[in-house]
């Protein structure tokens, strides 16, 4: 609601008449007028009372333009101007009067207007009680509302908490134990590897690998892609290739050489991994090789031991070369128709080794090792038997033939 604001003015301002017809002295309307011969009036007694006041003097002035009398003026009244001043009192009750009506008038109006703001006050307050004790409700049912919903929360955290806890704190404690295991296992083959008798290592490691969740054995496949167009493959297990007197054909594949008679295994190594090659007639190279190795270069940078991908171990009938990229390096050590590899992955270690009824270590290598490695095979020109597996006895079959079998251990 709008209020209505009024200026009230209970008395018209002073005109220009009720100035003229005032006492300087008193500054009211004139009483008795008298006048000066200055021409100035006053009341008779103020003027008196001003006189009487400068007796001491023995000259007596004007209060307004300071002129000088002397002697004392005799003061008569100005039965005139005393006319007028009556006449001009009259005007002014009735203009008080009127005044009065319209002051009471505006006074009805404002009491008016004040029942009404009384009226909408009433009515604001009891409209913002009423919403009050709705809010008040309302927050309350809220409140509550919230309370049960934050402990339903905590209780459900709790149980989580505790689900989860248990869960963590039992896998903790298996990790713990495979932990443990794989420490003491870790232990044992640094002090095989070690050992300079390597016949007590091939024959004793074997033995730390009695933990099956840490252990992943698996059989190594040829991988058919790979193949030279003069090997022939047998789907028999996936692990057999026979060198042919004639090209093969096969669809083209860019996984498969082209220069060498070379085959790749399917899968890569990690870990440590250990084994055997088995070979009979004039010669065999094993070796173990990058997966993207190159396989449609020319002869000799696609060869085993001939770029930084791979290394080699060439194996004759009556020597030993070890290749890594195109350098060679003369190998010393007996003559046998069976080799050990050794590959540490994590710690960059590559070992060959002469198996006969003694161990002996042919030749081992650094590797840095930015990538999974793959064995692999080149095989001659010539009737002979390779068999790989990882200290484990395997049946030879036809010549020309390869049958893998690895053991991959972490």
């Amino acid at each position: 609601m709008k209020i209505r604001i009024f200026r009230a003015h209970l008395f018209p301002a002073p005109s220009a008449h009720f100035e003229k017809f005032s006492c300087s002295i008193c500054l009211d309307l004139l009483k008795d007028p008298v006048t000066t011969s200055c021409g100035h009036s006053y009341c008779m007694r103020c003027i008196k009372t001003h006189w009487d006041g400068e007796t001491g003097k023995r000259t007596y002035s004007c209060p307004q333009c300071r002129k000088n009398f002397k002697p004392r003026p005799v003061l008569e009244k100005n039965v005139l101007l005393a006319e007028l001043v009556e006449e001009l009192k009259k005007t002014r009750l009735q203009a008080a009067a009127a005044a009065a009506d319209r002051c009471y008038q505006r006074i009805q109006d404002r009491q008016k207007d004040m029942k009404l703001l009384q009226q909408d006050l009433e009515a604001i307050n009891a409209s913002a009680d009423e919403a009050m004790e709705d809010n008040e409700k309302m927050f309350t049912q809220m409140i509550h509302l919230i309370q049960k919903r934050h402990s339903d929360v905590k209780q459900q955290i709790k149980s989580e908490k505790e689900t989860e806890v248990s869960r963590v704190k039992e896998l903790q404690e298996k990790l713990e134990q495979e932990i443990r295991d794989l420490k003491r296992k870790d232990a044992e083959l640094k002090q095989f590897s070690d050992t300079p008798d390597h016949n007590q290592f091939l024959h004793s490691y074997p033995s730390v690998s009695t933990l099956s969740e840490s252990t992943h054995s698996s059989i190594i496949d040829i991988q058919p892609e790979s193949r030279d167009e003069s090997l022939k493959y047998s789907r028999v297990w996936n692990r057999k290739v026979t060198v042919m007197g004639r090209e093969q054909r096969y669809p083209d594949h860019p996984d498969r050489f082209t220069e060498r008679w070379q085959v790749l295994s399917k899968e890569s190594l990690t870990g440590r991994c250990y084994w055997e090659v088995e070979w009979r007639g004039s010669g065999v190279v094993v070796a173990v090789a990058y997966k993207n190795i190159c396989k449609k270069a020319d002869l000799h940078n696609c060869g085993f031991g001939q770029n930084d991908k791979s290394w080699s171990l060439r194996c004759d009938t009556n020597s030993y070369k070890f290749f890594y990229n195109n350098t060679t390096t003369n190998v010393s050590g007996p003559q046998s128709s069976r080799i050990g590899v050794y590959l540490d992955h994590r710690a960059g270690i590559l070992s060959f080794y002469g198996v006969s009824k003694t161990i002996t270590l042919l030749h081992r290598f650094r590797l840095r090792i930015f990538s999974h490695f793959k064995p692999c095979f080149c095989i001659f020109p010539s009737r002979y038997l390779i068999s790989c597996f990882s200290c484990v006895f395997v049946l030879l079959y036809l010549s020309l033939n390869i049958y893998i079998s690895l053991k991959t251990r972490f």
